[in-house]
């Protein structure tokens, strides 16, 4: 599978990736690393449950214009195009799915001032 997530400066490849489950139990098949191995063929899948969740590492503070999640024909299946408040979407499913872009841990001196 491939998540391609894209800022003002260019395409951003995250570093790592998690989720709340994997489907079959089956890393090597589902887990959540296929999203980021900018291999169409691969999955990555949860179980089909309430509150499943998907999470990107960047590596570093991102201003994150949008998040394309493809099919495995290369073809865009969902495009999320992202402000500095939210997130909407574009494409299949959009209405059981949705993107929240946060930052986890503590913003560089050049970043907080911009938003205090």
């Amino acid at each position: 599978a491939v998540v391609s997530t894209q800022s003002t400066g260019g395409e951003i490849t995250p570093v790592s990736a998690e989720q709340s489950s994997t489907r079959d139990n089956n890393e090597a098949e589902f887990g959540a690393h296929n999203a980021i191995d900018l291999d169409v063929t691969t999955l990555s899948r949860t179980y089909q449950a309430l509150n499943q969740w998907f999470r990107l590492s960047l590596g570093e503070v991102q201003c994150v214009a949008n998040l394309i999640v493809f099919e495995h024909d290369g073809s865009r299946r969902r495009t999320y195009n992202c402000s500095s408040t939210q997130c909407d979407c574009e494409g299949k499913y959009c209405e059981k799915f949705s993107l929240t872009v946060s930052t986890i841990g503590i913003f560089p001196e050049e970043l907080t001032e911009e938003r205090t």
